[in-house]
């Protein structure tokens, strides 16, 4: 009884003993922005590289910090854009892997130069668009992920058809709808001036009587469908959204790439970029040849969970 009691005296002193070294403990949080060197206060992706640098992916530029000060890396040629970054990514040679808007950049830590990366595609094609992913094989190549860089050839958008579910309590629909076509690169030849009026919808499309999401359906636009939250596992309101362009119809010679931006309000008016779940269906009539359809994900990756 008394070896019994020894024991859990032991176990409870030592428990005490290890509560005390952990809560002992203290970490220490420190907020860096535009006022210590950060060129943008928007930050996608951070990485840490093998000489213990730290990489920063912002809307103006890369970043790199040493534990004192931010540089900004610039590109060699004025004339490539490699200002807005998603993603990094260091291969085994040490390189940092850049994923820009307009495709990948890299930068060199020998050099300490970057540059826009311009070998072309099997096709003979330049990749010239958002990159969504970069890794390395185990044999040393890079394999290089580049969203669909639109549709390319003649034709005529016809529509949309977009289920778009929300999962921010704020306002949603602000997000601009852009056409870029026949070689538009940063600026589109067409701009909306928010989801709302794309699918025109006007003032949240809310029924001012009821305070509620209105439902509203015409030949060529409408919200036709509202998901709203059961209280249980159906947490978020979704939204079904249509748009066809039969009155107003959108025409293309060489190639045509569409983008909605995912933009709602904060409560200070600032702009939130959110993560809503979107999915589309988008129609289109094009001459032949078309230009090879990428890969679609997995099931797993497109599924939304719903009970």
């Amino acid at each position: 009884m008394r070896q019994g009691i020894f024991r859990l005296l032991t176990a409870a002193v030592l428990s005490v003993t290890l509560n005390s070294a952990v809560s002992a403990r203290q970490f220490y949080f420190q907020h860096y922005d535009i006022k210590n060197g950060l060129s943008q206060n928007t930050v996608h992706h951070i990485l840490q590289d093998r000489q213990g640098f730290i990489w920063f992916a912002t809307k103006d530029g890369l970043n790199r910090f040493d534990g004192t000060k931010f540089r900004r890396i610039n590109v060699d040629n004025e004339d490539t854009d490699c200002s807005f970054i998603y993603t990094l990514f260091e291969d085994s040679t040490g390189k940092i892997w850049v994923s820009a808007s307009h495709g990948p950049c890299i930068y060199d830590p020998y050099t300490e130069r970057m540059s826009k990366f311009n070998r072309t595609t099997p096709d003979g094609e330049t990749i010239n668009t958002q990159i969504s992913h970069i890794t390395e094989a185990p044999d040393g190549r890079i394999i290089i992920t580049a969203e669909n860089d639109g549709v390319k050839g003649k034709g005529q958008y016809v529509g949309t058809y977009m289920a778009w579910r929300v999962n921010d309590n704020c306002w949603w629909g602000e997000g601009e709808i852009k056409f870029y076509m026949d070689g538009d690169k940063e600026y589109p030849t067409i701009c909306g001036t928010g989801a709302e009026d794309y699918f025109c919808g006007s003032y949240n499309f809310e029924n001012p009587k009821t305070r509620q999401y209105q439902e509203f359906t015409t030949p060529y636009a409408g919200m036709h469908q509202v998901i709203r939250p059961d209280g249980l596992y159906r947490a978020v309101t979704a939204f079904g959204l249509y748009r066809w362009h039969i009155l107003d119809p959108i025409r293309f010679d060489k190639n045509l790439k569409v983008t909605i931006q995912d933009l709602g309000w904060r409560h200070d008016g600032r702009y939130n970029n959110q993560e809503s779940d979107i999915s589309s269906t988008t129609f289109w009539y094009q001459t032949e040849p078309h230009a090879k359809f990428p890969a679609l994900p997995s099931k797993d990756e497109l599924e939304i969970p719903r009970w």
